[in-house]
């Protein structure tokens, strides 16, 4: 199965643009913590993909696709999008992407790669932002990423892709944590480790829930095709401090 994580410098986590072979090309981020995941789960059943770009808005997405998403030789089955932030971000500070521009060229987005893969799984995800550093300053102008998260949720149900919120669940785990950069760096946008593995883990659900467990290409530990075994899952919960043993889902 591949599954291609297209988006800005989140997704992005500083990749290897230079060979597309390393460990180091799926950057430092929430898909690398995806891709090691899945691979305890079959190390032979997915290709993961990052093509985020540092800075780019959801016009320079949808430009970039012609040449880096939409010309694969082998069709992704899912194709994963985070974008949003950048559009705010030149939006308060000098070239951004209003609204209207960014339903716009997002749908033009969406109607565009499924028009390349018929049959591809998009799945959106919000964007998000915390309070401090860059935000600071103009914290009420930044605020306007729920407006970009609204558009985005409504494009999902429209077209029926899948929809991951982010934003919500970052704002109140970091007031519960008391330290406003548990998960984000101090920039006010970008995840340090923690945030980049609570991004990963959100995107583990939903895809185990909604396109996994439907999938031909899952195996159990023998590879009949049935998933982890329990002592697969009690190794992976202990080592994340949870004692919880077997459950029926991976994550709670």
């Amino acid at each position: 199965m591949k599954l291609v994580f297209y988006g800005d410098s989140v997704t992005d986590a500083d990749r290897n643009k230079e060979d597309s072979e390393a460990l180091s090309a799926l950057g430092c981020g929430y898909v690398r913590d995806i891709a090691g995941t899945l691979t305890l789960w079959d190390p032979a059943a997915f290709e993961v993909v990052n093509l985020g770009f540092n800075g780019y808005r959801i016009i320079d997405l949808y430009q970039k696709a012609e040449d880096e998403l939409w010309r694969m030789p082998v069709q992704p089955d899912v194709i994963t999008v985070l974008a949003g932030v950048n559009d705010l971000w030149h939006k308060v500070n000098r070239n951004g992407v209003g609204i209207e521009r960014f339903e716009t060229f997002y749908r033009m987005f969406i109607e565009d790669t499924r028009s390349y893969y018929r049959d591809v799984r998009l799945i959106l995800m919000e964007p998000f932002m915390v309070r401090g550093g860059i935000t600071e300053q103009n914290y009420e102008k930044y605020l306007q990423i729920y407006e970009y998260d609204r558009v985005i949720r409504k494009l999902a149900e429209e077209y029926g892709c899948g929809f991951i919120p982010l934003q919500e669940e970052i704002t109140r785990k970091t007031e519960q944590s008391g330290h406003p950069y548990t998960y984000i760096r101090e920039d006010g946008f970008h995840p340090n480790f923690a945030g980049a593995r609570l991004i990963a883990d959100r995107w583990l659900r939903y895809f185990q829930e909604n396109i996994y467990k439907n999938s031909s290409d899952r195996k159990d530990a023998d590879g009949t095709g049935a998933g982890r075994s329990s002592d697969d899952q009690n190794t992976y919960d202990a080592s994340f401090g949870d004692k919880r043993g077997d459950r029926r889902k991976f994550y709670p």
